[in-house]
């Protein structure tokens, strides 16, 4: 219920954790605006991360709620050929 505390703190974490935690603290903040249903914020957080197939599915979904299924569909080509036999992202 506090995302707004948890997104400041992630913020405060990148500055002070380095290149390699990144990623996860970008998902989190991504999953916060999703919380918040903030999708522009949450879609911005998304693209921040460099390789984490989690955020690129939750990127997938929100981008297909959006209404821009045609801009999830690379992602989800790319996510396929990487892991075909990947239920979660068949689904």
């Amino acid at each position: 219920g506090r995302t707004s505390a948890a997104i400041d703190a992630f913020h405060r974490f990148i500055d002070v954790a380095g290149p390699e935690h990144a990623d996860a603290a970008w998902y989190q903040i991504g999953r916060c605006f999703l919380r918040e249903e903030n999708a522009e914020e949450a879609e911005s957080a998304f693209r921040q991360i460099v390789k984490s197939p989690e955020a690129e599915i939750e990127l997938a979904r929100l981008l297909v709620r959006t209404g821009r299924a045609s801009d999830a569909q690379p992602i989800i080509d790319g996510l396929l050929a990487r892991y075909p036999r990947a239920l979660h992202v068949l689904e």
